[in-house]
């Protein structure tokens, strides 16, 4: 498993969380053939804290499906407005369909969480007729 170095409170920027963000999704263990894009949603305020929300959607474009089904993976960072600035930010995410949220430091991310979201919604437009 690898863990995510997380900015401290007093240093957090969107963009640089985002970088973080990024280098951690290059540790995933995944196929070449994954491509993803990573952006920041919005935010959301509590009393004492800030939620920042990120998303990263990937997919598998191939000749024949250059815009493949995709998968997203959302992050959410939480920026305590208590306790010392020098502590790091905390960063959880969830793999969409699930509510499940994951520590980096205590889950293995697995490809076929991504493979299954793709291939439920490839049988759910199958069903549809799309």
């Amino acid at each position: 498993m690898t863990t995510i170095s997380c900015v401290a409170v007093k240093d957090f920027t969107v963009d640089a969380v985002e970088k973080q963000l990024e280098e951690y999704v290059q540790t995933w263990e995944l196929q070449r053939c994954w491509l993803y894009t990573l952006d920041f949603l919005f935010r959301t305020e509590e009393e004492h804290r800030t939620f920042y929300h990120y998303r990263a959607r990937f997919g598998v474009p191939t000749a024949g499906e250059p815009v493949p089904g995709t998968a997203s993976v959302r992050f959410d960072v939480c920026v305590s407005r208590v306790g010392p600035a020098a502590a790091p930010v905390e960063v959880r995410f969830a793999v969409e369909s699930s509510r499940l949220m994951h520590a980096p430091a205590g889950t293995r991310f697995r490809e076929e969480w991504l493979e299954d979201v793709v291939e439920r919604k490839t049988l759910l437009r199958k069903e549809a007729g799309l």
